[in-house]
């Protein structure tokens, strides 16, 4: 069947590889069209996850009423679904649905449904149905008031950097201001976005050239080691996971679309893994379940973190922006996929990274955070002045 033909295809394409080591196919790969026509696998072979991606019998698609109205999107899932077009009835029949998928939802609608109080998101955290954390983690994003403050917080906890969470709060308040103090804070905060996103998109391209060799965590006794052999190791690590890879000649090939689909590197760095990040692991001290387990993301509105579905890699990113897709829209449907858990890794690598702060001490006091937490889960007190 057309599994069976699929799956010997991929095996023959990546040199009898197990599975969990086949890459992405070419964008010119000709098993591609044949892939595109397989339909979608009936309902019981689906995971839960999934099952919004087969519901087109389920939502009908809109139309015109007898008066010659058009009708709204009810598929929750679409892209063109509009919350607030849809009747009372029918937003609470979505809510109600067994198989209601948060994540699947287009991002745009996602802070409209959990603000309807029908969705009754502190009512969900009260019964136990959501995590405690989630509604203040929405209230906090979405409340202009409080917001920039509790983004200045959290920056200079995690970068142990308290001017530089000053002046986040400060850029966050002044950005909400009318006239000349708005605009100028604007100004001057997307020159600070835009550097930090160039050195967001070479980190992405780097790691689909390096086959995701670079995202891997550096041993402890390395780190251990000092800074020179925390740089040699990387290093040898990429250049060995570069020197493998088998797309190596169409990323280099397709430049441009790499560098594009580079601005989702710091929400797939979001996800669970072996070897979490440090940053999410502290996190885990103060907000139960975090981290999300491996190869899940954890998705407001969602009682338990969810898996990342296939075809959220960079790779599948490039391929994808190839095709004709445009980048920005793409970059939004990982921001989707990804969740609370994509949105906190960018902010937060964002600021770690960011290029203007390596011309002060926070690039310094990050490295030192990462440095003192290997010292101490080796319980090597003795070697915190050598680690740092």
């Amino acid at each position: 069947n057309g599994i069976t033909t699929a799956y010997k295809w991929f095996d023959q394409r990546n040199g009898g590889k197990s599975p969990d080591e086949w890459g992405y196919l070419p964008a010119d790969d000709p098993g591609l069209s044949f892939l595109a026509g397989l339909g979608t696998p009936p309902p019981d072979a689906l995971m839960p996850h999934e099952l919004g991606f087969n519901s087109q019998a389920k939502y009908p698609q809109p139309g015109v009423d007898g008066l010659g109205q058009p009708t709204a999107q009810t598929n929750p899932y679409a892209q063109d679904f509009n919350w607030t077009a849809l009747s009372q009835e029918q937003q609470s029949q979505i809510l109600n649905s067994k198989d209601f998928a948060m994540q699947n939802v287009p991002q745009s609608q996602q802070g409209m449904i959990l603000s309807d109080p029908k969705f009754d998101f502190w009512g969900k955290a009260q019964r136990g149905e959501l995590p405690w954390w989630q509604p203040l983690a929405f209230s906090a994003m979405s409340n202009p008031a409080i917001a920039p403050a509790v983004q200045g917080i959290t920056m200079g906890l995690m970068t142990r950097n308290p001017l530089l969470g000053i002046a986040m709060a400060a850029m966050g308040y002044g950005a909400q201001q009318p006239g000349v103090v708005g605009d100028l804070t604007r100004f001057v905060g997307e020159g600070l976005m835009w550097s930090s996103q160039q050195v967001e998109q070479a980190a992405g391209v780097a790691s689909q050239l390096s086959g995701g060799a670079m995202d891997k965590e550096i041993p402890l006794a390395v780190r251990l080691a000092g800074p020179l052999a925390d740089i040699a190791y990387s290093a040898a690590t990429i250049w060995q996971g570069v020197a493998d890879n088998p797309q190596r000649d169409e990323i280099l090939n397709n430049l441009p679309e790499a560098y594009a689909a580079g601005k989702g590197y710091y929400e797939t760095q979001g996800a669970g893994k072996a070897g979490t990040p440090q940053w999410m692991s502290d996190l885990g001290k103060w907000v139960p379940g975090m981290p999300a387990p491996e190869g899940t993301v954890w998705v407001l509105g969602e009682g338990q973190p969810v898996p990342v579905k296939p075809g959220y890699t960079l790779d599948d990113a490039r391929a994808r922006i190839l095709k004709g897709e445009n980048a920005d829209a793409v970059m939004g449907d990982y921001q989707r996929e990804y969740g609370i858990s994509g949105q906190s890794s960018d902010f937060l690598l964002s600021a770690v990274y960011d290029p203007l702060n390596a011309l002060h001490e926070v690039g310094g006091k990050g490295r030192e955070m990462w440095a003192e937490h290997a010292a101490g889960v080796a319980e090597a007190a003795g070697n915190l002045d050598r680690a740092k």
